[in-house]
């Protein structure tokens, strides 16, 4: 019994931690979930809200060209203490087609 309630717990701890290094895409009531940045741009519909946790994200060039709006928790130590930063490592490129888009709560180094 034992054995099973360790294997249990492993797995639950396993599934937190993956978890939290998920971009989620927010399609009207619908979320889907990806560990990429840049998977996350490229699937999401022009007016989804795309949210990135704290960490670091590699972006390379990130072309955008649809209205999103990107939400990380924040950039400043003291608002992301719990969270941690979310760094945006790479350059991003607004095109036509992205008006009314935003980007919050990251740090870009790029």
């Amino acid at each position: 019994m034992k054995k099973i309630n360790l294997i249990l717990l492993l797995i639950c701890c396993v599934s937190i931690s993956n978890a939290q290094n998920l971009i989620a895409v927010q399609n009207n009531n619908t979320p889907s979930f990806y560990t990429q940045v840049t998977d996350a741009v490229s699937a999401a519909n022009s007016g989804d809200t795309i949210y990135v946790p704290g960490g670091s994200w590699t972006i390379g060039t990130l072309y955008i060209n649809k209205t999103l709006h990107i939400i990380g928790p924040g950039y400043n130590p003291d608002s992301a203490q719990a969270s941690g930063i979310c760094y945006l490592l790479g350059s991003i490129y607004l095109q036509q087609g992205c008006s009314n888009g935003s980007l919050t709560g990251v740090y870009l180094q790029g």
